[in-house]
């Protein structure tokens, strides 16, 4: 039985061979990336290669503060030590737990590569499956090799952000859009996923709950709602013991570790009130974000996301095409509004300075990258297809 399995797989990647070639250099991408990455901690993958790099003493990601917070709760997790999550619970629960069995297993340097080396290869395949079912296999082709290839996304996922859970969720919204059949298994489990998205960055719960939804229609709003009481289950099993632990340690099931996250200098209140954000920041936090800080007023050497990925203006007209023409019209529709409300929301926000690039400001955005490129590859396959044969056909001299 387990040969037949096995031989099951092969024959299902092998069916499709620009996937299986897709996947391959995902990974391998992703490992050298990772290898030569000049601030990935050192001792790391002595254990896995033998490849000493950075000396072992060497912090390197592990002493920002972001990432050194979720290595912090990582291991009091993995440690089962409760009482210790009152000084270190400093971020949602959903990150930190994917790095507790690498933690068992003795990765105690970076227990998060594990899964962020997954959240990669699965959102390069989640990509290629979408574009290639819902528009073509040459959309396919496009897409899977431009979310690895022609983004910044790899940067963003090499280092532990909690926003790679909402990757890997997006992910799974996106193929459940390809899934020809919904059944209540669907519901619960991106349910469960939606549950675990709170956990990770609880604000996205609400773009990514749309789009799930979304995701999930199948002509019928009357069945969607009878249905997603299932769904509704998959989150509340998930958010139930979240706010639970919200309320031993911080008093409110409300109160989250961001209250703890202070303003400079004590100004503004937390960064779970209103104060911390402004619709008026978001205009120049933008021309900063895509443009780049200098033309914000900043002086700032980094540069804007349109220098890595200016192909994927392409989405503009890319987004009329799927809405007018495609099956899945929701879900793009939504896809879009969803996009853009949580850009205004993440501008707005006081961390969204001139120049906050360097300090990872796109992390809070490549969960839309897939769908954005999908939404460009639609545009350029139209282009491909109106390319006179001669053209597409002409052999190289």
């Amino acid at each position: 039985m387990l040969r037949d399995k096995t031989q099951s797989s092969i024959a299902w990647l092998t069916r499709d061979p620009v996937l299986l070639i897709l996947l391959v250099a995902a990974a391998a991408y992703f490992i050298l990336y990772y290898v030569t990455d000049p601030v990935r901690p050192g001792g790391m993958i002595v254990s896995l290669t033998g490849y000493h790099g950075a000396p072992s003493t060497y912090l390197g990601w592990a002493g920002y503060y972001d990432q050194g917070q979720y290595l912090r709760m990582a291991h009091t997790l993995a440690s089962l030590n409760m009482s210790e999550l009152h000084q270190t619970y400093s971020y949602g629960v959903g990150y930190p737990l994917v790095a507790v069995p690498a933690i068992w297993l003795g990765f105690n340097k970076d227990p998060f590569v594990f899964f962020n080396f997954f959240a990669y290869v699965f959102a390069a395949f989640a990509t290629y499956r979408t574009a290639s079912r819902l528009i073509s296999p040459f959309a396919g082709f496009l897409a899977g090799f431009g979310i690895v290839f022609a983004t910044p996304l790899i940067h963003y996922v090499d280092q532990p952000w909690n926003s790679s859970v909402c990757l890997v969720v997006m992910s799974s919204i996106l193929i459940t859009v390809t899934s020809k059949k919904i059944t209540k298994w669907h519901f619960l489990l991106i349910g469960l996923l939606l549950g675990w998205a709170f956990a990770a960055r609880y604000i996205d719960m609400l773009w990514l709950g749309v789009l799930a939804l979304a995701s999930l229609y199948r002509g019928s709003y009357k069945i969607l709602a009878k249905k997603s009481v299932f769904m509704v289950l998959g989150v509340f099993l998930i958010v139930t013991p979240v706010l639970y632990s919200h309320y031993k340690i911080f008093g409110s099931p409300l109160r989250t570790p961001y209250v703890n996250h202070i303003g400079l200098g004590g100004v503004g209140g937390s960064d779970q009130g209103l104060k911390a954000y402004s619709i008026k920041r978001a205009p120049n936090a933008a021309v900063a974000l895509f443009v780049g800080p200098r033309l914000a007023g900043s002086t700032d050497g980094d540069r804007g996301l349109l220098i890595n990925m200016f192909w994927a203006l392409a989405a503009i007209p890319g987004a009329y095409l799927l809405i007018r023409k495609s099956t899945r019209k929701l879900f793009w529709s939504s896809f879009v509004a969803m996009t853009f409300v949580a850009s205004v929301f993440y501008l707005s926000f006081r961390a969204s300075t001139p120049g906050s690039l360097k300090y990872g400001e796109l992390h809070y955005f490549k969960m839309f990258w897939p769908g954005i490129v999908i939404l460009a590859t639609a545009y350029l396959d139209q282009l491909f297809k109106k390319m006179p044969t001669k053209l597409r056909t002409k052999k190289a001299i």
